[in-house]
């Protein structure tokens, strides 16, 4: 795996780690009170053995940052396809750091046939993302198919072909995309246990159909990152005003917790939550 490449790698975790991998979230996922968010605990083993292949393969240092799961079925994932972006995003954790932050992709249980992740990777796409410009800033992106007042406003402005639009605001940047001429990974039908690692400024999104996957996302980021000081981040000029001393990348973690708290679990998140719970029981 080159520094700018996506990589995969079926049946990355054993059974005994996977078992592991879900014990960790049995156990912890009631105490998770934000959308998505989970703190596992007693996985060290496996953060181990992603920092050794990150160190061996990528000749990379990271450190974990933090843990997402997502419940993935038909009804969740409709509302994304129907969204402006139609589920295309990059991750807001990268925001935070000035330098390479990663995405661990693990699906840790699969009874769908058509499920999976699709990556338009830098590695690939090398002329996209000399365009793309500052990876700490997040993109809003706009689909052909469910942004057609956005279409109808840039007009002529932007090629016949353009299926997403990439808006950054900060840096006033406008880029329409034609997905023919992008080359896209494409990660069908996981095992649980396989694993799929890709930058998290790296325009990526899930799809499904039918079936349940649950999965994790573990993010990790560079050994001794810096915290992202660029005027695109904007809360470090506050947490730089009301904070003195030493300003660790701990701290900044803190300080926007405090002042963006994450989203609340919903009636449904809890729904969610409570799925999780009896499917990964019935498979362990």
């Amino acid at each position: 795996m080159t520094n700018n490449a996506t990589y995969h790698r079926e049946h990355f975790f054993v059974q005994e780690e996977l078992d592991l991998i879900k014990k960790s979230v049995l156990e912890n996922i009631e105490s998770s009170q934000s959308k998505n968010m989970i703190e596992l605990k007693n996985i060290d083993p496996i953060y181990e053995k992603l920092q050794l292949f990150f160190k061996e393969e990528l000749g990379k240092e990271v450190e974990f940052l933090n843990s997402f799961i997502f419940f993935a079925s038909s009804t969740t994932m409709d509302s994304r396809m129907k969204s402006s972006n139609m589920g295309w995003h990059t991750d807001g954790t990268c925001s935070l750091v000035d330098g390479d932050c990663y995405n661990v992709w693990i699906p840790i249980y699969n009874d769908s046939e058509s499920t999976g992740l699709e990556i338009v990777s830098e590695g690939k796409n090398p002329e996209l993302y000399t365009q793309f410009g500052d990876p700490t800033e997040i993109p809003v992106i706009y689909s052909r198919e469910n942004s057609k007042e956005i279409y109808h406003f840039f007009g002529n402005s932007i090629p016949e072909d353009t299926d997403l639009i990439i808006v950054k605001v900060a840096s006033g940047l406008v880029l329409p995309l034609a997905k023919k001429n992008l080359s896209i990974d494409k990660y069908e039908n996981p095992t649980p246990g396989d694993i799929v690692i890709f930058k998290q400024s790296e325009l990526h999104r899930g799809f499904h159909d039918g079936g349940i996957r649950i999965q994790l996302s573990l993010k990790f980021r560079l050994k001794n990152a810096e915290i992202n000081q660029k005027s695109t981040n904007q809360f470090y000029k506050l947490f730089e005003t009301v904070t003195f001393g030493e300003k660790s990348f701990n701290d900044y973690q803190r300080f926007l917790e405090f002042i963006h708290p994450k989203e609340k679990l919903s009636k449904h998140g809890s729904l969610e939550n409570e799925a999780i719970t009896s499917l990964l029981s019935m498979n362990m």
